[in-house]
């Protein structure tokens, strides 16, 4: 998909780079180490955990990029589940934050048909699971932010408030890689959130494979460039480098400016019912600006050429000085 931004570079003057982050999968900081695990291609996968089951969506390869973001804890009210047909299920979701109960319908990711609905808790790492029983056999799918988002209909996004910014530019490594080895600042965020019950950290990830590469920039200075101008647009408070880019990376804009490079645009999409929150307060969405439509559309016929949606919600437009 993304040897198409080489076409889109010849609509546009020639100093300007346009980057796309691709579709955003959420991943639940309980089971970041279980993603290399998972079948290359596979949609839909299992992860068991004694009697209880993480049900997740998406391709999980090629995640270079990630964002550790905050989010309002939520729980499942008990005795509130209600089968509504062979494919859905309401339930009441209480955020802890507000103590707001939300009625909400989900599609069920298993067949209801003859099953009995429950909801089941764990434990403080772990969220609320519902609870499918089949002729004595019973499932637990775990009700965290992926499946909120991706099964339930909700009647307002999830807001994702970003702490920090990586990439694993490193070739044959993923973030999954970095996240999963003790990563100091994740294991800050979590340290932190034992004083802040209302509070629960997600990872966003994003796929960018190796081929991510043009005849301007490589693969690795890709992904850094990607990386700088997320940080410039959202500030997230625990990256110390690239606040202040391009002023702050001389080595970068040196690359960049390399091949007469004097404007960056980046794409970014959102996971899905969610709205990522920027530190900076006139960092605007620019969706609707008639200067940025085409290029909007021009990446979303690439993505559904490949049968993937991609609606990014921000646009990041940097001058290079």
């Amino acid at each position: 998909m993304y040897d198409f931004i080489e076409d889109l570079s010849k609509l546009l003057p020639k100093e300007t780079i346009i980057f796309s982050s691709g579709p955003a999968t959420l991943a639940n900081t309980s089971y970041i180490d279980q993603l290399n695990k998972v079948p290359k291609g596979e949609n839909n996968h299992t992860i068991k955990n004694g009697n209880q089951r993480l049900h997740m969506t998406g391709d999980f390869n090629d995640f270079r990029m990630y964002m550790l973001a905050l989010h309002d804890r939520f729980s499942i009210v008990s005795d509130s589940i209600k089968t509504l047909d062979e494919s859905h299920f309401s339930a009441k979701v209480r955020f802890s934050n507000t103590n707001i109960e939300q009625e909400i319908k989900f599609k069920s990711p298993l067949t209801l048909k003859n099953v009995k609905l429950g909801i089941t808790s764990f434990s403080e790492c772990w969220n609320d699971s519902f609870s499918f029983t089949h002729n004595g056999n019973t499932q637990n799918v775990v009700c965290d932010l992926g499946f909120l988002t991706q099964y339930g209909v909700l009647p307002e996004p999830i807001k994702l408030d970003v702490q920090y910014i990586g990439i694993a530019k490193s070739e044959g490594r993923q973030a999954q890689d970095r996240l999963s080895e003790g990563h100091e600042k994740l294991q800050k965020i979590l340290a932190q959130l034992s004083n802040k019950p209302t509070k629960q950290c997600t990872i966003i990830l994003y796929r960018f494979p190796e081929k991510l590469e043009t005849k301007i920039v490589n693969f690795q200075t890709t992904l850094e460039i990607i990386e700088a101008t997320l940080i410039k647009y959202f500030q997230p408070p625990m990256n110390s480098q690239r606040k202040n880019f391009p002023l702050d990376s001389k080595s970068l804009v040196k690359k960049i400016k390399k091949h007469k490079i004097n404007k960056l645009i980046t794409l970014l999409e959102e996971p899905k019912n969610c709205i990522i929150l920027s530190n900076v307060e006139n960092n605007s969405n620019k969706i609707n600006d008639n200067n940025y439509s085409f290029i909007k559309k021009y990446f979303k016929l690439v993505y559904e050429s490949e049968n993937i949606l991609f609606n990014p919600k921000h646009i990041i437009d940097i001058q290079m000085k």
